[in-house]
């Protein structure tokens, strides 16, 4: 069998070519009565398709930084973040399905189907899943969940409004790069990696001013960088 990062890693590759996937997300407090098979069982009745599942662990900075970036980074946002914390205690897992429904609207009421089923009051039911509405915030999140170093950070960066910053700042400067998911969160091109300082400011380790960039060897991209810079007035040098 493979290993599960590089079927983590295929999985995401999979994404690429699958513009109808959605992620369906079964939230700690809700696992023990939703299950897996549950899932499984429903979505064949309902002729969903379920590439792939994956349960993550988060502690609470990484389950609230997860919430922000599933619903958007609005002042709402923030205060459901931390409720959810608080409902949950210590570290939890989230349960994540990757479904590929026929309709949008056979994906809604898989999870309202899902939600019935759940005991507690109507708002408990609603705060147990959360489906993405777009193949663009699917993609962010799945690139949050199916990667170690994602994972990594939001659970040890200890600010995690310096790498909000950042992706506003790249945002910015490269709008015909990037895509807005949610209020102040974008997903970024692929051939371009923040390195550095920048990286040891994401985790709260040091402040930095410069925000360096790896991309792919490409002089059209570099070209593009470089009139963005002299643009904003900005030092845009090229590492050999």
């Amino acid at each position: 069998a493979l290993p599960a990062w590089q079927i983590d890693h295929a999985v995401y590759t999979m994404l690429k070519y699958k513009p109808n996937l959605l992620l369906l997300h079964v939230w700690p407090w809700a696992s023990d009565q939703v299950t897996v098979d549950d899932v499984h069982e429903l979505a064949e009745k309902l002729g969903i398709a379920v590439w792939y599942h994956k349960r993550i662990w988060l502690n609470l900075e990484g389950l609230e930084r997860y919430v922000i970036h599933a619903y958007g980074a609005l002042p709402w946002t923030l205060k459901k973040a931390q409720n959810v914390a608080a409902v949950t205690g210590k570290e939890q897992a989230i349960t994540l399905f990757w479904i590929e429904p026929r309709t949008f609207e056979d994906a809604i009421f898989l999870r309202e189907t899902l939600r019935s089923r759940l005991a507690g009051n109507r708002d408990d039911m609603k705060r147990s899943l959360h489906l993405t509405d777009t193949w663009v915030q699917m993609k962010l999140l799945s690139g949050m969940a199916l990667f170690k170093e994602s994972l990594r950070w939001l659970n040890e960066s200890r600010d995690v409004t310096r790498c909000l910053a950042a992706g506003q700042r790249l945002s910015s400067s490269a709008r015909a790069l990037s895509m807005p998911v949610q209020t102040g969160i974008t997903l970024q091109p692929e051939d371009v990696a923040v390195d550095s300082g920048a990286v040891l400011d994401f985790y709260g380790l040091r402040r930095t001013r410069e925000l360096d960039l790896l991309y792919a060897e490409d002089a059209p991209r570099a070209a593009y960088f470089k009139k963005l810079a002299r643009r904003q007035g900005a030092f845009f040098g090229d590492h050999g």
